[in-house]
């Protein structure tokens, strides 16, 4: 028997926020998020899309490392049988293959299947790359995943909203996030002056938030780790290198990006300049 695809009402809002985030021309690109219970269609649906508009589309698997993500994922976007062996340098492949394909007026969605499968960090290399080439992400999930990208922003509210005198398994209870994740974050608020330390309770150090923190409203994120010192100003060379052997510079497009990067690379000099 022949398998059919049956148009529903939540396929074409699929197909209508997919088209929405990969229309630079009108909009933005950005991040749809597609999530549900189990069996209910989500993965069907997006490998269609997939199939018809191209793009990358990759399965997460339980506890996936960076270095097994960013190599994966770097094999479905370049089609190479072997990847490189650092997590950094995989991620760079699949920035430049992205940003070649997008400048050749390719599809550049990537359609993640099983997101809520994923560590919160490895959510963070995609907004990475996404940040880096523009390049939609659709995340298919069940409904662990909404709670998977809203983790620091539950933290932070509970934090806001506590009264003077909380330990980090006092938020960790609130928020429902693990004690884990809870602590890690709440330490990088620490050394940011959100929270500050009142008191102890046994061995246990109780915090409170600080003015800073009343007076921020959005959620505070912490920089992502850089191996690199020079990372960003490495990948802004590589990028100008091949806008100059790869493409044409009289475009306005490439004389933009050329400007971008030129001005990522001065950054760092004169700002380390002014510091001495």
């Amino acid at each position: 028997m022949k398998s059919v695809f049956v148009e529903t009402g939540n396929v074409t809002a699929f197909r209508r926020a997919v088209l929405t985030v990969e229309d630079v021309q009108r909009g933005q690109p950005g991040i749809v998020v597609a999530w549900g219970q189990a069996g209910r269609g989500k993965t069907f649906t997006a490998r269609n899309s997939y199939t018809e508009r191209g793009g990358v589309f990759l399965s997460a698997w339980e506890g996936m490392t960076q270095a097994a993500f960013l190599g994966r994922l770097c094999k479905e976007t370049t089609g190479a049988n072997t990847t490189p062996r650092s997590a950094h340098a995989c991620k760079v492949r699949i920035i430049e293959t992205l940003e070649k394909r997008r400048d050749q007026g390719q599809t550049v969605t990537i359609y993640m299947d099983e997101a809520d499968r994923l560590h919160f960090g490895r959510i963070e290399d995609l907004r990475d790359i996404h940040e880096a080439t523009g390049a939609a992400v659709v995340l298919i999930g069940e409904e662990e995943l909404i709670g998977l990208l809203s983790e620091r922003r539950r933290i932070w509210r509970a934090i806001r909203s506590a009264k003077p005198g909380f330990s980090w398994t006092d938020i960790a209870q609130v928020s429902r996030v693990s004690y884990t994740h809870t602590r890690k974050y709440g330490q990088w608020l620490l050394d940011e002056a959100f929270v500050e330390r009142h008191g102890r309770k046994g061995a246990t150090y109780l915090f409170r938030a600080t003015l800073r923190a009343k007076d921020t409203v959005e959620t505070p994120y912490p920089p992502q780790d850089v191996t690199d010192p020079f990372e960003v100003e490495r990948n802004a060379a590589c990028r100008l290198v091949r806008s100059f052997m790869e493409r044409d510079p009289y475009q306005p497009a490439v004389r933009g990006k050329i400007i971008d990067n030129c001005r990522a690379i001065l950054a760092r000099f004169e700002k380390e300049e002014q510091e001495q």
